[in-house]
């Protein structure tokens, strides 16, 4: 009976977090637009109690010993950075009201990372997300079939093809991170034998029809480079060679904003002249402006994790950088840059910190386990590349911000079925007797 009880409670669980993966990649988006924001709040809510609940119930048996947080030393580094946003926003925050709520949802988000990696395979867990975003892609389509026009967006330059999300952009980013995890999804099946729904074929070309749809080339180039890393290259390297993720995350994020803002602009002669737009959409005169704003005002505290864009202050001192009738002087959705937006949020104290606790979980890449390191890569290389020109961790539940700490998670978390890395190739084949002696 406690058999059948356990199966069928984690199913349930199963069930759930697939809800909770299906909302933090933006359900029900436009749906609100049909049904009314009262749709958005009783989704969002219920994926905040599951995930409480979950945790507590996971816990123990007896409901007397249940708990939310269970201290792991392997987790230290994530929950140094936690207390510290916590306390930092708390102190600056303009709108205590506000924050508290934010606070408690961001808190929430990164605990249910870290119980997602400790109750579930990290198998289970990409197969899971990658029948989220499958139902998600199958709910964009139903909408674009009955809403079409609800699912464009008119611009001086053309119409965009927006989704269930409010600009292109996003959409299209979400769905290369999308249809990269099921790229990896089908290869992690290949690779252990285990069977590959051929209800995800279908599923692929609706994403590559869409992306088509979405006119994003930068979304072509964030979904290209994991897919080729998955495919090709990895299978093609030592386990020495893996890539670094969390040096490879912050010298490619700082790298590209140093280069954006000193020496792009000295040859927008040749940008100009070959066609091309050397401000990235403007991108480049905010970033050089919201630096010096930044550098400023609160640099080293900020002004409280997602608030910087609730403060009206904050955000005229952005606005008066440009002419009060264009864009980015009416600007008040983000600065489209990772760093610059966790600038604003923590400080430079913070921002010191996050990259302070990436580089710490992923310490030791080459001894994760295949699918975590493929897993963890992939998102990696999405989340940086897309932060580079985007906005990320701006809000407490999206996919980028469970991701991010479910990521982190995995690099922390205990290493098996590693064979010693001077010996593995992973196109490698073993001969039989070898493979006999590494089992036992």
């Amino acid at each position: 009976m406690n058999k059948i009880k356990n199966k069928n409670q984690h199913i349930a669980y199963e069930l759930m977090v697939i809800f909770i993966f299906l909302n933090s990649l933006g359900f029900p988006g436009n749906y609100m637009l049909v049904f009314g924001d009262f749709l958005g709040t009783i989704v969002d809510y219920s994926c905040f109690f599951m995930e409480i609940l979950m945790i507590l119930f996971s816990s123990s048996d007896n409901i007397l010993d249940l708990k939310l947080i269970e201290i792991k030393k392997k987790y230290v580094g994530i929950y140094f950075f936690l207390i510290f946003v916590v306390v930092d926003s708390m102190l600056v925050t303009v709108s205590v009201k506000d924050e508290v709520i934010t606070l408690i949802r961001l808190v929430v988000t990164a605990l249910f990372a870290l119980w997602l990696c400790d109750f579930f395979t990290v198998d289970q867990i990409l197969e899971m997300f990658c029948l989220a975003h499958s139902i998600f892609i199958i709910a964009t389509i139903i909408f674009t079939i009955f809403y079409p026009g609800l699912t464009i967006r008119e611009y001086s330059s053309g119409i965009d093809y927006i989704g269930l999300f409010d600009a292109k952009n996003n959409c299209a980013t979400e769905i290369s991170l999308g249809l990269s995890m099921t790229i990896l999804y089908y290869q992690n099946c290949k690779r252990n034998h285990r069977h590959f729904l051929k209800f995800y074929y279908p599923v692929i070309m609706l994403q590559l029809l869409i992306l088509i749809r979405c006119k994003s080339v930068g979304a072509w180039i964030v979904v290209a480079i994991p897919i080729i890393y998955i495919l090709i290259i990895q299978k093609k390297v030592r386990i020495l060679e893996r890539i670094p993720i969390g040096w490879a995350f912050v010298v490619g994020s700082v790298s590209f904003l140093m280069v954006a803002i000193t020496i792009i602009p000295v040859f927008s002669w040749f940008f100009e002249l070959v066609g091309k737009d050397a401000t990235l959409t403007g991108r480049v005169p905010l970033w050089q402006h919201a630096l010096k704003v930044m550098s400023q005002n609160q640099p080293l505290t900020g002004y409280g994790y997602g608030m910087f864009w609730r403060n009206e202050k904050a955000v005229s001192m952005i606005q008066q950088g440009f002419r009060r009738d264009s864009f980015m002087g009416n600007l008040t959705t983000g600065s489209h840059n990772l760093l610059i937006e966790m600038w604003m949020s923590i400080g430079l104290i913070g921002l010191a910190l996050f990259f302070f606790m990436i580089l710490y979980c992923f310490r030791k890449c080459r001894e994760m386990e295949e699918t975590a390191y493929l897993f963890c890569c992939t998102f990696f290389l999405v989340f940086t590349i897309k932060g580079m020109t985007e906005r990320l961790l701006s809000t407490a539940y999206t996919y980028d911000v469970l991701l991010l700490f479910l990521t982190l998670a995995l690099g922390c978390s205990k290493r098996t079925n590693i064979k010693p890395p001077w010996k593995r190739l992973h196109c490698q084949e073993y001969s039989g007797e070898e493979k006999k002696r590494e089992e036992r």
